[in-house]
């Protein structure tokens, strides 16, 4: 028996004891250290359906990851934006030496008070973070909203986050959505992903494909690998564009050539079928092992697979096993 004939068992003997976990809830956390996340497929469905043969072209818009609200990205907790994803990053408030607070806090302050947006800013992280200050969620938002006012894009998304994760203030999604749509209108590339996805999933807003298209398509063009992922999906499932496997291929790409590891797997079953893009084994491989490398449990099922039967690499069933193995 081969090792995939023993995984193929292990996943009977898995879904005989237990049903298979549905579509997650709408995960409405987002913005961790600054990077962009991506949820994936249930592990134990997606490995599951690996073991059986890769579908057939016609069927291929229905195995490339579905749109979900909870993979969606999440846009910064700490710090300003999104830094990972940003060409020209924020640079944090520089903390002031123990024997300087006082004096430093005092005189940002007085800046805060006159008016000066980058000052509020900065308060506002200073009570966020809890640096030479008392953290306080509460004053925080304060600042942020002052500054936000003022038209600081960063500190509308601060305001955005709050309010969406009930910190400083009670939760309102609606409001959130609010300052988000402010900040993505005065070109902030995190928040027209976020508001994009809230658009797509009716959250705070309107449900409205066309306006959750447009949003993304702005912040792809920015350069922002999960927009470009989330909208290479739209492509692919029809959401608010006509299907269009070869646009879906196109942002599929440009996110993997940023090092987006979901959409090097999508690209990979892509052009295992040559759907949009031209079928090319030796390709597949590639973008399967990238995806592997930061360990993608459904790419390295597949570089596992693609080991044992000798597709677009040299077959050799240990380095199948040792996959497959990685991947549970």
């Amino acid at each position: 028996m081969n090792v995939f004939s023993r995984v193929r068992d292990l996943f009977k003997s898995k879904s005989a004891s237990a049903p298979s976990p549905g579509a997650s809830e709408p995960d409405p956390g987002m913005l961790e250290d600054s990077r962009y996340l991506t949820d994936r497929e249930n592990p134990t469905v997606q490995l599951a359906r690996l073991i059986e043969e890769v579908p057939p072209a016609s069927e291929v818009a229905g195995q490339v990851s579905p749109l979900n609200y909870s993979q969606a990205t999440r846009v910064a907790r700490r710090g300003d934006t999104a830094t990972s994803l940003r060409k020209k990053p924020a640079a944090q408030p520089a903390a002031p030496s123990q024997d300087q607070y006082p004096e430093a806090m005092n005189a940002l302050l007085q800046e805060a008070e006159r008016g000066d947006a980058q000052a509020q800013y900065k308060l506002g992280l200073f009570f966020e973070k809890g640096a030479g200050l008392r953290r306080d969620n509460e004053k925080a938002l304060l600042w942020f909203r002052r500054a936000a006012e003022a038209g600081l894009a960063a500190a509308s998304v601060k305001v955005g986050f709050f309010m969406e994760n009930g910190l400083g203030a009670e939760a309102n999604i609606t409001l959130a959505a609010k300052a988000y749509l402010r900040a993505a209108e005065l070109g902030h590339e995190a928040a027209q992903l976020k508001i994009g996805l809230l658009y797509l999933e009716g959250q705070g807003v309107p449900l409205d494909f066309d306006s959750g298209v447009s949003w993304l398509t702005k912040a792809a063009e920015q350069n922002v690998p999960e927009a470009q992922f989330r909208l290479g999906t739209c492509f692919q499932k029809g959401l608010g564009v006509s299907v269009s496997y070869y646009e879906a291929g196109k942002w599929f790409r440009r996110a993997a050539d940023l090092g987006h590891a979901h959409a090097q797997y999508n690209l990979a079953l892509l052009c295992r079928q040559g759907v949009g893009v031209p079928k090319d084994l030796f390709q597949a491989v590639l973008w399967c092992q990238k995806a592997a490398e930061e360990d993608f449990a459904e790419a390295q099922f597949l570089l596992g697979q693609c080991f044992e039967k000798g597709s677009g690499i040299d077959k050799n069933m240990a380095e199948a096993a040792r996959r497959v193995r990685r991947s549970l």
